[in-house]
């Protein structure tokens, strides 16, 4: 997951890739590590993205509403709530948050704010006290959407400590959540970022947290229209949240958009539309927010190209070995200049530390120290270059945990599944445990600060991953020449061929960076 500071978004881009304009506050921004380009604006119905008068993308905008909280409980747009009780403002994750008290709400017309069909709803929340008090095992309620049948779209922590997005039914719960437990281990004011999304169209729910997918449900449906959304209160609430940046769209955000929200380093602009640049080539790139206005950038490479600013990082991000608190680390460059990083901390190119070598060429190599060898933590290493000061690389570094002999008998579990519910304080019990990429990373950080010394390992069945794309060869056959299938639909991979083994480590190593090395 991209980790970003708390810095303005417009402080890390390559000179002028900022621009704005008087109509609708038109603005376009190049994201610090060219993964996308932002359009925004306060105004305006519909979008296009283009290059060189070339037009890469256009649709119509998705923001159906945004909550800044700060100090003011009506939306962007000017939608003042039709009820509130018991409201109060407090520290946000940017300028002020709001929280609803027990027997308190804050309700909305829904028409115009919701959509019912394909959507996103996103937040920031924060314990008002720390999660092991009472109150946070009794339903909390952060968004409800509830029609006059009594069906319901529901965002809400659950009684076990988890967080869960889901509809309501006939009386029917359909859920996509996290794993329970995980709100008793958080602190006051710790903000964490959560998403649900759901599709009519795909015909699902998924429910994220801190940019990582935790659930998703393939068997849904949906609430009819009418009724009245609230926010932090419809009588299971008791105001133990504190809900910042609330933004609901009409269009199911990818997992690499909710990736970038989760650590965006500014609250969220007004309408939104997310280019991916991978595959775009240099050139000015313009926005346009309908007739509202335009705004244009000079965009100078993609990640992945041989025109991107910094390439080649040598090691990737990955793991390191126990107690680890340096790395050797070498990057490249297409033009001679010069490079330099910072260790967790987001910088400026002129306030980070010069590499070693290669100052003035194009090969560049530093022994990178400073690293936390606590397995409960994870590196972020920045790399700035010269030559292109707004673009940044960000590369992940966790040590392992150091194994330790413990008494017999020792716990583990394979497969681990239902014993993640268990919580971090339980789980730190055992000596090893295994999961499939399903369970939220913040909770095993939690059970590696309990228990630095517990190994728990990721792992990848031998079975196709469904994309249909693989060659013929590296499917295991019968002595008929047919695919075996392991489970419906899932065939099973030849490991004894050498290109499935690399196919699966390569699997392996980007689930593993997807997850922020946990």
């Amino acid at each position: 997951m991209r980790t970003l500071g708390l810095f303005p978004l417009c402080a890390f881009i390559i000179p002028g890739a900022f621009a704005q304009s008087t109509c609708g506050n038109v603005q376009l921004q190049v994201t610090p590590d060219y993964g996308f380009a932002i359009g925004s604006s306060s105004g305006g119905s519909s979008y296009t993205f283009t290059l060189g008068g070339q037009t890469l993308a256009q649709g119509s905008l998705s923001q159906l509403s945004l909550f800044h909280y700060d100090n003011s409980l009506a939306s962007t747009s000017g939608v003042a709530p039709i009820n509130s009780i018991g409201t109060t403002f407090g520290p946000g994750k940017w300028g002020s948050a709001v929280a609803v008290t027990s027997g308190g709400g804050l309700a909305y017309p829904a028409a115009g704010n919701l959509s019912l069909t394909e959507g996103t709803i996103e937040m920031w929340i924060a314990p008002t006290t720390n999660g092991n008090t009472a109150g946070y095992s009794s339903l909390n309620t952060l968004l409800n959407y509830a029609a006059p049948n009594g069906d319901r779209l529901w965002v809400a922590e659950s009684s076990g400590g988890g967080l869960f997005g889901s509809a309501v039914i006939a009386g029917a719960f359909i859920p996509a959540g996290t794993p329970q437990g995980l709100v008793t281990n958080w602190k006051a004011g710790e903000w964490h970022h959560i998403a649900f999304t759901y599709s009519i169209a795909n015909n699902r729910f998924r429910m994220y947290l801190d940019g990582a997918m935790t659930g998703e449900n393939g068997s849904i449906k949906m609430p009819g229209g009418g009724g009245t959304l609230t926010i932090g209160g419809d009588g299971y609430t008791r105001g133990l949240f504190w809900i910042d940046e609330v933004r609901i769209s009409n269009i199911e955000q990818p997992p690499t958009v909710i990736q970038y929200d989760a650590g965006r380093p500014s609250p969220f602009l007004d309408n939104e539309i997310y280019l991916p640049l991978a595959g775009v080539s240099a050139g000015q790139l313009t926005y346009s927010a309908g007739t509202c206005g335009t705004a244009s950038v000079a965009y100078n490479g993609n990640v992945g190209t041989d025109t991107a600013p910094i390439m080649n990082p040598n090691p990737p991000s990955t793991l390191l070995p126990p107690g680890a608190t340096s790395v050797m680390l070498s990057v490249q460059t297409p033009s001679a200049t010069s490079c330099a990083y910072s260790v967790n901390i987001q910088a400026q190119y002129s306030t980070m530390n010069p590499f070693d070598q290669g100052q003035g060429a194009t090969t560049h190599a530093a022994t990178i120290l400073g690293l936390i060898f606590d397995p409960s933590q994870v590196n972020t290493v920045y790399v700035r270059c010269a030559s292109a000061p707004g673009y940044l690389l960000q590369l992940q570094y966790r040590a392992m945990p150091t194994w330790q002999s413990a008494p017999f008998p020792r716990i583990s579990d394979i497969g681990a599944g239902v014993v993640f519910q268990e919580g971090a304080s339980d789980l730190s019990r055992y000596a090893l445990l295994t999961d499939s990429g399903s369970v939220d990373s913040s909770l095993i950080l939690q059970v590696h600060k309990a228990n630095p010394h517990a190994i728990i390992l990721y792992w990848v069945n031998s079975v196709e991953d469904w994309t249909g794309s693989l060659p013929e060869s590296y499917y295991l056959h019968d002595i008929h020449g047919n695919r075996i299938q392991d489970w419906p639909g899932a065939y099973l991979l030849n490991m004894t061929n050498l290109a499935v083994g690399d196919y699966q480590a390569n699997l392996f190593h980007t689930a593993l960076v997807d997850s922020g090395l946990v």
